[in-house]
C-alpha cells in the first residue's frame, strides 16, 4: 500500500511515531483530534499541511502517468512531499522565541529524523 509505504518506510514520515496511518478522510480527522495530536504545539499543523502535500504529489502524479506517460517510484513522491513541505515550513517563521513553542519546522523533524 503506497500510504503505507509513505508514512512508515525507510526515508518516510512519521515513523518515530505512534500515530495510526489514517485510511479514509475521515481517519485523518480522528487522527487530528487525538489527545497527543491536539497537546502538542503546531503538530496538528504539521500533519495538515503533510495530508495537503501527500495528497498534492500523488494527484500531480497520477496526472503525470495519465497524459504524459511517465511515472516516478515510491521514493520519488517520498522526496517531491519532503521537498515541499520543507519549503512550506521554512517559509514560515516561528511565530514565538520562547523555549516552550518550537517552529513548525522543528516539529516535522521530530516526526522522522534523529534529534
Amino acid at each position: 500500500m503506497i500510504l503505507e509505504s509513505i508514512y512508515r518506510g525507510e526515508k518516510c514520515f512519521c515513523r518515530r511515531t505512534n500515530l495510526p496511518i489514517p485510511s479514509s478522510l475521515l481517519s485523518v480527522a480522528d487522527l487530528l483530534a487525538l489527545p497527543q495530536v491536539v497537546s502538542s504545539t503546531g503538530l496538528s499543523v504539521v500533519l495538515k499541511l503533510l495530508m495537503q502535500s501527500i495528497v498534492y504529489c500523488l494527484w500531480k502524479e497520477g496526472n503525470s502517468r495519465i497524459f504524459a506517460g511517465s511515472s516516478v517510484s515510491v521514493a520519488g513522491v517520498v522526496t517531491q512531499v519532503d521537498r515541499l513541505l520543507r519549503d512550506r515550513l521554512v517559509s514560515n517563521p516561528s511565530q514565538s522565541l520562547s523555549s516552550t513553542h518550537y517552529s513548525l519546522l522543528q516539529v516535522y523533524f521530530s516526526l522522522n529524523h534523529p534529534p
